[in-house]
């Protein structure tokens, strides 16, 4: 739909759980000398400090993200700051609460070589990179994601379900298209908002299988607003009959491509490479008028060395709400680069952007008569979303860029985010008996708890194909 503005359409791939000096500070700012103490009480103890050998199953235990450990990993003094010195203390504590080696908290510290991640370096240098977007809270994935969506958490500081009117809805009732794209399950069914819009679907909005969307490009149905989430499991949707012929054999681009720990991040790079060609290479030339947004939702405890600021506004709903936390202060940094016509190769972006900027830009280029909270009011406006007087041709082809992949054992034990996505699925379903929509969720009975990533994903696969599919 043509809006007459510069961007027509944008596109947000959200990725999970890594700090921008995790994936891109090695080439943006770090030095070598920003280290954290092994111990904060016993500085004799020494430092762990960052390094570019990051591996791509790095950090192999899943640091701490929860909002109880991320205030200690940002309020705690490091050597050369006043801030940010408690990633691997909190890390160390993790491990050894889990079992595991305290010795490798440095891991955390560990961050790419830029030539590791040659997909989200090369768009960092042909476009725009954002040096200071920051996740909304200093929290986990769910009240994260949902700023992206409604510009608050609903109050939520951790993964539980909330009730918040979201952009989709300010988009539809204004006329404009919008599409949620997923692999094996939609995170933003946990907004129950969202939820209530996929049991009946106004015109304009659609839940899809990420496998359409390249096809939906090609013939020219790209939505107004599109929003990626990836795979959280490995393998996707597949039967344990086709694992047990050989799953790598037929199934080994089916691997989570979410980037979480301890997730291969070569796959992610394999998603934002297929997203962005998709638009690039479409005849209907929407390279022309469409902004991508590759963004990551929280640092996911991995160290970062930029301050958190605080918030310019509070979003906290004045109904009840999960905590006591006045949302007066942003998350750590994420990665962000941008992507559009407007703007120059090699362009850094030092303005201060969190997960509601999504829906400033959205106001903006679309004309919608309203913010939805005053977190998104205050937030800036991505930039690149309106003609700067600098207009490109073609995206460059990013075809020549390899990207090798490996195994991994998907037996392992679910991650924290994986099992919140199971509870998530069996929550839903459970509502069944009070919501006519979930009928067809009656039958389906959860098995407790999920003694594997393969269990868990079982599962959230037989209610999101009930429900979706």
């Amino acid at each position: 739909m043509s809006t007459g503005q510069p961007i027509e359409h944008l596109v947000v791939l959200m990725l999970e759980n890594r700090s921008f000096d995790n994936m891109l500070g090695w080439s943006h700012g770090l030095t070598g000398q920003e280290c954290n103490w092994r111990d904060p009480s016993k500085p004799t103890a020494g430092t762990e400090c960052v390094t570019p050998d990051a591996g791509f199953n790095d950090p192999d235990a899943d640091p701490d993200h929860d909002f109880r450990y991320v205030k200690s990993q940002i309020d705690t003094p490091s050597p050369n700051a006043t801030t940010n010195g408690g990633f691997v203390a909190s890390y160390r504590e993790k491990l050894a609460r889990d079992g595991k080696d305290p010795a490798i908290a440095g891991h955390v510290m560990r961050c790419f070589d830029p030539d590791r991640l040659p997909v989200l370096n090369a768009l960092a240098k042909e476009f725009a990179v954002c040096t200071s977007w920051h996740s909304s809270m200093p929290g986990p994935t769910w009240p994260n994601r949902f700023f992206a969506h409604a510009a608050q958490s609903g109050g939520n500081v951790s993964n539980r379900t909330a009730s918040a009117r979201t952009i989709f809805e300010n988009l539809i009732s204004n006329g404009h298209s919008s599409r949620i794209y997923f692999h094996d399950f939609p995170q933003a069914l946990a907004l129950l908002n969202v939820l209530a819009l996929v049991l009946k679907p106004p015109k304009g909005f659609a839940v899809r299988r990420f496998h359409h969307f390249a096809d939906d490009v090609a013939r020219g149905d790209l939505a107004d607003y599109t929003f990626i989430e990836p795979q959280y499991f490995e393998v996707g949707d597949f039967h344990k009959w086709w694992e047990k012929v050989g799953y790598w054999l037929f199934f080994s681009g089916r691997k989570a491509n979410d980037q979480h720990p301890p997730h291969d991040v070569r796959m992610g790079e394999l998603l934002i490479k297929d997203v962005y060609q998709a638009i690039a290479q479409s005849k209907q030339r929407y390279w022309q008028n469409t902004m991508l947004l590759i963004l990551y939702d929280e640092h996911g405890g991995l160290y970062d060395s930029r301050t958190v600021p605080a918030t310019a506004k509070d979003p906290v709903p004045t109904g009840p709400h999960e905590s006591e936390f006045p949302f007066d202060r942003y998350g750590v940094r994420v990665p962000a680069v941008v992507i559009s016509p407007y703007v120059t190769p090699n362009t850094v972006d030092p303005t201060l952007y969190d997960h509601s900027s999504i829906c400033r830009t959205l106001k903006e280029c679309f004309g919608l008569p309203a913010t939805l909270t005053a977190r998104d009011e205050s937030a800036s406006p991505i930039l690149g979303s309106r003609s700067t007087g600098f207009t490109r041709g073609p995206w460059p082809k990013i075809d020549s860029l390899s990207v090798t992949t490996a195994t991994r054992d998907h037996h392992l034990p679910p991650s924290d985010l994986q099992l919140s996505l199971y509870s998530l699925a069996a929550t839903i379903a459970s509502m069944h008996a009070s919501h006519p929509g979930l009928a067809v969720l009656k039958h389906i009975q959860s098995p407790g708890t999920p003694r594997s990533e393969t269990d868990a994903r079982e599962y959230v696969n037989s209610v999101v194909k009930a429900l979706i599919d």
